[in-house]
């Protein structure tokens, strides 16, 4: 995950850069960018799996079970759209950046970027915040995993005001964290996923 996290923070140019700035990141990021770009479409392949499977099991909760599962499978369809539009403005800002006939179109395309990365994230904080609703204390989810998963929720929704248009430092270990947390959830549900739905 730590190689992921290398590869996918600092693919992002800032914002504001002037234009020559942020045609030189992008022309000399390229490859890496575009490598980025298609690790996280892959990605989403592998959470849809991860966003059914977590809507099923909420949905086996005897109170509130639909509402949160609703509520976690729309969250989980916000990640992929903003996934989907950040890695298109991306890659028309990246692509070809030598013959691109404006350098304004090319920092409009990465404040778009910005942007659909931060809606990606407000999904996710609301997958999460409906996953420890319904599942926290569970078998499909210890109490420390509950919480690690509200803290990713709220960072996600508190450093994009603070932080617009750049990739800070904590954004990478915020990273980890909700990769970590969806990876262990994910082994949790499909393992145990014929299990009673009892408060552990």
């Amino acid at each position: 995950m730590l190689v992921l996290s290398n590869l996918v923070q600092g693919v992002l140019p800032p914002a504001g850069a002037p234009a020559g700035e942020l045609s030189g990141f992008l022309a000399a990021n390229r490859e890496r960018i575009i490598a980025a770009i298609f690790i996280r479409l892959f990605a989403g392949l592998a959470f849809v799996a991860f966003i059914a499977g977590l809507r099923a099991t909420l949905d086996r909760e005897p109170r509130r079970g639909r509402f949160l599962a609703a509520a976690a499978f729309a969250g989980g369809l916000v990640v992929i759209a903003g996934n989907i539009g950040a890695s298109a403005t991306l890659a028309a800002a990246a692509y070809r950046t030598e013959i691109s006939p404006s350098l304004a179109l090319m920092g409009t395309l990465v404040t778009a970027t910005h942007f659909f990365y931060i809606c990606s994230g407000v999904g996710l904080s609301c997958l999460l915040l409906a996953a420890f609703a319904g599942l926290a204390g569970t078998p499909f989810m210890p109490l420390w995993l509950g919480w690690l998963g509200v803290g990713t929720a709220v960072a996600d929704l508190a450093l994009p005001p603070i932080a617009f248009g750049n990739e800070v430092y904590v954004s990478g270990t915020v990273l980890l964290a909700k990769l970590g947390w969806i990876a262990v959830i994910g082994v949790l549900i499909f393992r145990d996923r014929d299990q009673p739905y009892d408060q552990a």
